[in-house]
């Protein structure tokens, strides 16, 4: 028996000190990347002369699990090849097929900390199960979702969702914010741990987001450390558009948002800034 008991107290202390207990912080982080469809596109500020940054960008902000959106698949797959500490997730959202060449709204976690339960997408639309453009929207537009466990001891679930509402239907974002909650209700447990990131291209005063404030926690205002800068950049030429991409959340202790303006050698990484969120797990 004492030799059990000594046994059992070794292993104990082994998994103390190997760093298995799950990590009681999180850090996520939403940006819109700015679509590449061919190389000459946005010239001085196309892909090819801004992928590099991004790389740099996003290693050094060390996020646990982002979204990124407008992810065309060359785009998506240069993030998977140059950050392999991550694993992706994320579907073309014209077919629904993750080697599409229409945008996606991709997933990113550490293969480190999480473990994937279940993955999903679906569309902003009146048939939200297959690949449909919903109300007066310009575009197909798609929320993608995952299930993570947080490995360790004490690992919790937490639920991603990243999306991209629609640039002129103003029925279709309306429509999508709505969605979206009974979406929330369908697949996320009540007492979870829950994650919406996107570009919304609606500030958050705005009726479209009426839906998720009232369900959600909006990171930007709730954390102790935060700040107001416009995170469409519009590569500098001006824009009154503000504020439009937003991170929600419940579950979660709110600490710091941020958004990211810091210098990776180009002027702008994309024509939205990236936005990350700090928090504690409860």
């Amino acid at each position: 028996m004492r030799k059990i008991t000594a046994s059992l107290l070794i292993l104990s202390t082994l998994f103390v000190l190997c760093g298995c207990t799950a990590p009681r912080n999180i850090k996520v982080m939403s940006f819109n990347i700015r679509l590449s469809p061919n190389a000459a596109f946005d010239g001085e500020n196309s892909w090819n002369n801004r992928k590099e940054s991004v790389i740099k960008m996003i290693q050094n902000e060390k996020p646990d699990i982002f979204g990124v959106q407008e992810a065309i698949y060359h785009q998506a797959k240069y993030l998977e090849e140059h950050l392999p500490e991550y694993t992706k997730y994320g579907v073309d959202r014209e077919g629904g097929l993750e080697k599409g060449e229409a945008e996606a709204c991709a997933a990113f976690f550490l293969k480190s900390k999480y473990n994937l339960i279940e993955k999903g997408t679906f569309w902003l639309s009146e048939t939200p199960d297959s690949p449909s453009k919903g109300w007066d929207a310009a575009c197909f537009r798609v929320v993608t979702w995952t299930h993570l466990r947080q490995k360790g001891s004490g690992g919790k679930d937490i639920y991603f969702m990243n999306t991209h509402f629609d640039h002129i239907g103003v029925t279709a974002r309306m429509e999508s914010g709505k969605l979206i909650v009974s979406k929330i209700e369908e697949i996320v447990p009540d007492d979870a741990i829950l994650i919406l990131t996107g570009d919304f291209n609606s500030q958050v005063n705005d009726p479209a987001l009426v839906p998720l404030v009232e369900h959600l926690k909006y990171a930007r205002t709730s954390s102790h450390i935060t700040d107001s800068i416009p995170t469409y950049n519009a590569w500098g030429k001006g824009t009154s558009e503000g504020i439009i991409d937003h991170i929600f959340y419940k579950g979660l202790t709110p600490l710091v948002y941020r958004t990211v303006k810091d210098d990776y050698g180009i002027p702008y990484l994309s024509d939205h800034y990236a936005v990350t969120f700090e928090a504690s797990l409860k």
